[in-house]
């Protein structure tokens, strides 16, 4: 049980993760397209 709490905590930070990556890059590609 504790065991398996453990890897859906890994999980939803690696999905917190990913996502704030993801809209960092969507940022970094928006601002590149308006600056250059």
């Amino acid at each position: 049980m504790f065991q398996t709490f453990r890897i859906a905590k890994y999980a939803k930070d690696f999905i917190a993760l990913s996502t704030l990556a993801g809209a960092a890059y969507i940022w970094i590609i928006l601002g590149s397209a308006f600056v250059g």
